[in-house]
């Protein structure tokens, strides 16, 4: 793994890419060739797909675009993104690393308001100012420049989430790929047979991803309360809201978004023939597998059941801090042994002299207890001796307690030193492109075996 402090540090690249060949859904399922026609995707040819929620991303979910365009260049598919931008999570604030007194910190830049329940697709696309990086690390400060010169270069994007997702490809220096919005998905009538289904059997479709839920309660799956519907109400600049049972038969269906579970399950189903998960959503325990479970029990499925084959993508990548890893409780353990012990032994303190004549008197002292004397002059005469040599290396003392102080900020800096979801917005390029060539090789040396 590359590291340094231009580059960060890789500590684990995850890769499960399936083997074989992918090959596009062929005139035996009419469905899913129907499916992507009306979204607008190629029909003779696979498609690899992937995606996340809006925002300028951690190298981790970086990953999975890296993943995504090699794939499918290697094997000959269309490569495919979906902006989550229904979701109503934050995604125009960046954490920024600081230092503070020595100390590592972190501040927020807000690269635009935040509209509290209204998700990036119904917020504007805007020209952010660049953030105060006086004091910043140096490293975020070049990633920081080029993260405001991307997102002002795409300020004129259809959306926040557009824009954030233009500047991620701008910042991981890669071709944007052919992109799906699931704010539209619903929209486009691709899947109206999904929404018919769930309109005319809302209690059966409710019991079975209930028992999908039960069987991995960890996923983070949650169920579809009585009265409510799997999918989510949106509008431009306004609040999301959950579609209701009783609305759900007359409402508008270009502005319905449909909750995560279902959205995968149906790309899966018919509009894909890969689909590249993060650590939260591929693998037995995650989300994704919830919905394979539900589909599969639920009668009134209206589309194959037989997904398209899923793989993860991710990685733990570090940010370049001079700190290097955290000192261990072993290691602060030492350093305050070192500390204690020094007091009592100059040697420690660099006096080797004054050592001898330490343990010239320690020998006497049993000597003297051995012999019956009374060893209290010696002990005095130690005592002062140990007195003056800390009195004249005190400055090397303070010193092994300065180490501990140090060892122990460390330690309570550790949090954000080993934290992998810092943005892409203060990694330094170089870091992103060993990464990229790290998955490029991998998932090479994976296709020639």
């Amino acid at each position: 793994m590359a590291e340094g402090r231009e580059t960060g540090v890789i500590r684990e690249i995850v890769l499960d890419a399936p083997s074989g060949g992918l090959h596009a859904r062929d005139d035996s399922e009419p469905v899913a060739r129907d499916v992507r026609a009306v979204l607008g995707l190629p029909v003779e040819r696979p498609i690899v797909m992937s995606g996340h929620q809006a925002g300028l991303w951690h190298p981790g979910i970086a990953t999975k675009l890296y993943a995504l365009n090699a794939i499918a260049e290697r094997r000959g598919a269309e490569p495919v993104w979906l902006i989550v931008d229904h979701d109503e999570h934050d995604a125009a604030t960046v954490r920024v690393p600081f230092q503070s007194d020595g100390r590592i910190t972190e501040r927020r830049w807000a690269w635009a308001k935040r509209i509290p329940g209204v998700p990036a697709a119904g917020r504007a696309a805007c020209a952010p100012e660049l953030p105060d990086t006086a004091d910043c690390e140096p490293f975020a400060r070049d990633a920081l420049s080029r993260a405001h010169e991307a997102l002002v270069s795409h300020s004129n994007a259809s959306s926040l989430a557009d824009q954030a997702f233009a500047a991620c490809c701008s910042l991981l220096g890669v071709q944007t790929p052919r992109v799906l919005r699931s704010s539209e998905l619903l929209a486009s009538g691709a899947f109206d047979a999904v929404i018919d289904a769930l309109a005319g059997d809302l209690p059966g479709a409710r019991s079975s991803l209930d028992r999908a839920i039960a069987e991995a309660p960890d996923a983070g799956v949650r169920g579809i309360t009585p009265g409510s519907t799997p999918f989510w109400t949106l509008g431009a600049g306004t609040v999301r809201r959950r579609v209701l049972e009783q609305q759900l038969a007359d409402i508008d269906r270009s502005t319905l978004a449909p909750i995560g579970v279902l959205m995968t399950a149906m790309l899966r189903a018919a509009a894909c023939d890969l689909f590249i998960h993060g650590t939260g959503g591929g693998g037995e325990s995650g989300y994704d597998a919830v919905g394979e479970r539900w589909v599969k029990d639920w009668d009134g499925w209206p589309l194959p059941r037989d997904f398209a084959p899923s793989m993860v993508a991710s990685a733990t990548v570090r940010l370049p801090f001079e700190q290097g890893d955290p000192p261990t409780a072993s290691e602060i353990a030492k350093a305050r042994w070192r500390a204690h012990t020094a007091r009592h032994s100059p040697r420690l303190l660099g006096d080797g002299e004054a050592q001898t004549k330490k343990d010239a008197l320690v020998t006497a002292i049993k000597d003297a207890r051995h012999e019956g004397r009374d060893p209290a002059t010696l002990f005095r005469e130690m005592h002062e001796l140990l007195a003056r040599v800390r009195d004249e290396r005190a400055v090397a003392l303070g010193g092994l307690q300065h180490e501990i102080d140090r060892l122990i900020a460390q330690r309570a800096d550790a949090e954000l030193v080993t934290d992998r979801t810092w943005s892409i917005a203060v990694h330094p390029a170089a870091s992103l492109e060993v990464l990229r060539g790290e998955i490029e090789t991998r998932l090479s040396e994976e296709g020639e075996r």
